[in-house]
């Protein structure tokens, strides 16, 4: 991640905000890796709409909004159980 010195809302992260895009990306990076073990390829994974949300939560969240940093969390745990229900249906 980098930060940011002359973005509005980049410009200074709150440790609140900055420990939610650390949970969100160990909890990407976990499921994928689960996914990945099952045999889903990478490509799937990284064409996940939510990932571009997550790359932009720096200088697309303000520190005050972390309701939408849990929305992100949960958009993400829909997409990879999507990509899990879809995957089996496959098999």
């Amino acid at each position: 991640m980098i930060q940011n010195a002359f973005d509005k809302i980049d410009s200074y992260i709150s440790t609140t905000k900055l420990l939610g895009q650390i949970k969100i990306i160990l909890l990407l990076y976990k499921e994928a890796k689960e996914l990945m073990d099952k045999g889903i390829i990478i490509e799937e994974i990284k064409d996940l709409k939510i990932i571009n949300d997550i790359l932009r939560i720096s200088n697309s969240i303000p520190n005050d909004d972390f309701i939408k940093i849990e929305e992100i969390k949960k958009r993400l745990l829909e997409e990879i159980n999507s990509l899990k229900t879809t995957f089996h249906s496959l098999r």
